[in-house]
């Protein structure tokens, strides 16, 4: 009986907490439009080039050449900075970053608080690179499983 129990047990475990994050990066590829409006000016983020890293069972990483832009509320018209640069992104469940230059910053994403203002330009960009989501970081964390800690 107790042979029959921790097999039943591990089997659980092993289709459940520990099986690979499945994350999808279509929604990120050359070309992509990447837009949050936290604030005026909305900032805007084209994908010039993308590079998948590496490719592990429990992480992706992602390289995006990237043209940053900002556009008013209201306005078409998007003033582009046309100097491009390269951002890292971290598809983790435990550990989702993104770096820009020197910068790592490692997202909150859970489901007890929404994603902090000064963060919510990565947290959007991260949903689409990682997960092709278009939504808030709550939403995602619910959806994922995500259990990230700002401290």
């Amino acid at each position: 009986m107790k042979k029959m129990l921790f097999i039943t047990i591990l089997s659980a475990l092993s289709t459940s907490a520990f099986a690979a994050p499945t994350f999808d990066h279509r929604g990120i590829q050359k070309g992509a439009i990447s837009e949050n409006c936290y604030h005026d000016p909305c900032s805007i983020a084209k994908v010039m080039k993308f590079e998948l890293i590496e490719n592990q069972p429990g992480y992706h990483l992602i390289k995006l050449n990237v043209v940053g832009g900002r556009q008013a509320w209201g306005s078409k018209k998007i003033v582009w900075n046309h100097n491009s640069h390269n951002l890292f992104i971290t598809c983790s469940l435990s550990s989702p970053t993104v770096q820009n230059g020197d910068q790592i910053t490692t997202l909150p994403i859970n489901t007890d608080m929404a994603m902090p203002g000064v963060l919510y330009g990565d947290g959007i960009l991260y949903a689409q690179a990682c997960h092709n989501f278009d939504g808030d970081t709550v939403k995602l964390a619910k959806k994922y499983g995500y259990n990230v800690s700002d401290w």
